[in-house]
């Protein structure tokens, strides 16, 4: 059965603890294999802002942008903070084309340790719902208000 955690957010400063809880539950995860987070939502909810949020807590200097235009990237993790990981890879399936959906391989990045996989709209990929580690539902609740929910495979 997985856990859940229900956050609300006023504004972007908000993120943090969001973000902070997901690393708590990603790292026992890393050393063992690649870690899949299924993030869900409609348009500008949250989901990349999340992960730029994610980016930094960890040390990531770059800006990291949405990849709605070139599908996925990818970057380089040194963190202090979470020393399991070494990269972030971030898929948008938003605008995912049939004959995309090999090229991405993602169940490959499930063989590589210490890599996080962040897919925004995953159910464009046709994904087994169970490679997920933890599912993060962005919601809309009004112009200055979001709730983001964690779901895990583990406990929280």
């Amino acid at each position: 059965m997985k856990k859940e955690k229900v956050f609300i957010l006023h504004n972007l400063e908000d993120l943090k603890n969001p973000v902070l809880e997901l690393l708590s539950i990603v790292r026992g995860g890393l050393a063992e294999q690649g870690v899949i987070i299924f993030l869900n939502g409609e348009l500008a909810s949250g989901k990349t802002a999340f992960v730029q949020e994610f980016a930094y807590q960890v040390g990531i200097e770059s800006r990291v942008q949405s990849p709605t235009f070139t599908l996925m990237k990818s970057y380089s993790v040194d963190s202090e903070l979470i020393p399991e990981l070494y990269k972030i890879v971030h898929i948008d399936a938003y605008r995912l084309e049939p004959h995309h959906k090999e090229t991405l391989s993602v169940n490959n990045f499930l063989e590589e340790s210490g890599t996080l996989v962040f897919i925004e709209w995953p159910t464009s990929i046709d994904l087994d719902p169970d490679i997920a580690y933890a599912n993060t539902d962005f919601y809309v609740v009004n112009e200055n208000l979001r709730r983001i929910v964690i779901r895990s495979k583990i406990e929280l």
